[in-house]
């Protein structure tokens, strides 16, 4: 038994998302509206006049919360049959969002077992869900079925206990899985219960985690009367239950399957945006000596690599996902030093890029982003011994960037906010401090000296030159903001 429901801050708004769903199955299947559709106050009946080529069609639409009686089933039938008489072709329709109750099924069997012939239907809801799979488009508007859906609610809870202070689980799945219409979209809902309350998931049409579930976990709230008091599960940030997750990696541990069940964890808290948890989980040392291992590494290199892609667009939560990143990097990096220096080379390679990005956009990080960068340079001195100098100039020019755009916020209208700040640590300014730039290009310069060979000798220096003036400008600089005011 399958519900849809139809989201709407209002009946009005209701109504017109419920008369666009049916509207788009019909036009899909060759049906055309040619009347103004008739819409109840509360949204919930929508009915209207259409074609199907030459043939005359009576639609009415039904999105009760309960089961569909006979009366409602027999009173469309009795309006179909009155259009029948003044159009002996005509096809009547009644759509119904939730099932039928035994003495309408009844009713509607005896029609179409007296007249076998009738163009007359009814589509409930189960009906409706296997249509849109089966609709002959390359972009169907549903792909995944209940048993879909619910096959993925149950993993993801079933991920999910692995990392939380308490149990998650679907009662009553039969009522607590349904598909909602949202923004011209069907979306698989579940809600689950656990002791401290109830909570939501979402998955798209192909029983997926929709890369906006956040928003639209946000927009079910405020349009769903079922989830206006339900908090979304994935958005609810809990305490990680180290504990348990260690207790857990080492029962699976003995039985081959903690790997299986690690990896799946990780990859739960990165799409979902636990980034903090991550970040905790790899400082936990337990956990960082009993996963060293080839598989999961890997894994755990493609989520970093993934959060890594357009970190720079994940704005507020930037300094969550950038610490993530660097937790997840440097883990890895303590693995291929000692399997894989190529790996473990790149690998530093990525973490120069966070640290530069973090120079940027995580102000109050800045000196750690800095000694983030000087560890990375003594790191790659060790391992890149007598090998190319390609990832010391990668890494100059990746650092160069961020340089550059602190360089551009320390322009001269500027620096009386940094005497400010030099002299009364109570006032919080954004700006960089110029010292701070020194150590940067100092950190430059020891890159450039690495990545100096033959062919880019006469570069190198052009390069270490400007550094050099750049260092005198700023210490010039520091000495103006440092200097006493004269009366």
């Amino acid at each position: 038994m399958t519900f849809i429901r139809i989201a709407g801050r209002t009946g009005q708004e209701k109504g017109e998302n419920f008369e666009d769903a049916i509207s788009e199955y019909l036009i899909k299947r060759g049906y055309n509206k040619t009347d103004e559709p008739r819409r109840s106050s509360s949204g919930y009946e929508v009915d209207f006049k259409g074609k199907h080529g030459d043939t005359s069609v009576t639609v009415e639409c039904k999105a009760h919360k309960n089961k569909i009686d006979l009366p409602l089933i027999a009173a469309f039938f009795g309006k179909y049959t009155r259009d029948r008489y003044e159009d002996e072709h005509c096809k009547g329709i009644f759509f119904s969002l939730s099932p039928l109750t035994d003495a309408a099924k009844q009713f509607y069997e005896s029609i179409k077992k007296n007249e076998p012939n009738i163009p007359f239907e009814v589509i409930t809801a189960e009906d409706l869900i296997k249509n849109l799979r089966e609709l002959p488009d390359t972009n169907p508007p549903l792909e995944a079925d209940y048993t879909t859906a619910k096959r993925e609610f149950e993993k993801i809870v079933e991920k999910y206990n692995f990392i939380l202070n308490h149990e998650v689980y679907i009662e009553n799945k039969e009522e607590n899985i349904f598909l909602e219409y949202l923004n011209g979209s069907y979306y698989w809902i579940g809600i689950v219960s656990s002791i401290k309350g109830r909570y939501f998931l979402i998955l798209d049409k192909r029983a997926e985690l929709p890369k906006d579930h956040k928003y639209l976990a946000e927009q079910l709230r405020e349009t769903e009367d079922l989830l206006k008091d339900v908090k979304y599960l994935l958005a609810e940030k809990t305490e990680l239950n180290t504990e348990r997750l260690l207790e857990a990696i080492v029962y699976f541990e003995r039985n081959n399957e903690w790997k299986y069940v690690f990896k799946n964890t990780i990859e739960l808290l990165s799409k979902n945006g636990y980034l903090d948890i991550l970040a905790e989980l790899f400082e936990n040392q337990t956990i960082r000596t009993t996963v060293s291992q080839n598989d999961v590494v890997s894994k755990i290199e493609e989520i970093a690599e993934k959060l890594l892609h357009g970190i720079e667009n994940w704005k507020e939560d930037f300094p969550d996902v950038a610490r993530c990143c660097v937790e997840l990097f440097n883990f890895t990096f303590e693995y291929n030093v000692k399997n894989n220096e190529d790996k473990a080379v790149k690998n530093l390679e990525e973490l120069v890029k966070i640290y530069s990005q973090k120079l940027v956009f995580d102000t109050p990080s800045r000196t750690e982003s800095l000694g983030g960068i000087s560890q990375c340079i003594q790191k790659l001195e060790k391992i890149n011994e007598g090998k190319s100098a390609k990832c010391f100039e990668f890494a100059y020019k990746i650092s160069k960037k961020a340089l550059e755009i602190l360089n551009s916020e320390l322009d001269p209208d500027t620096w009386e906010e940094n005497r400010l700040r030099l002299t009364d640590e109570t006032i919080e300014v954004d700006y960089p401090d110029p010292s701070l730039i020194i150590e940067l290009y100092e950190c430059q310069k020891k890159l450039l000296e690495k990545a100096r060979c033959e062919e880019n000798a006469s570069y190198i220096d052009e390069e270490i030159s400007k550094l050099n003036n750049k260092i005198e400008e700023f210490r010039t600089v520091i000495e103006s903001l440092t200097e006493p005011e004269t009366e």
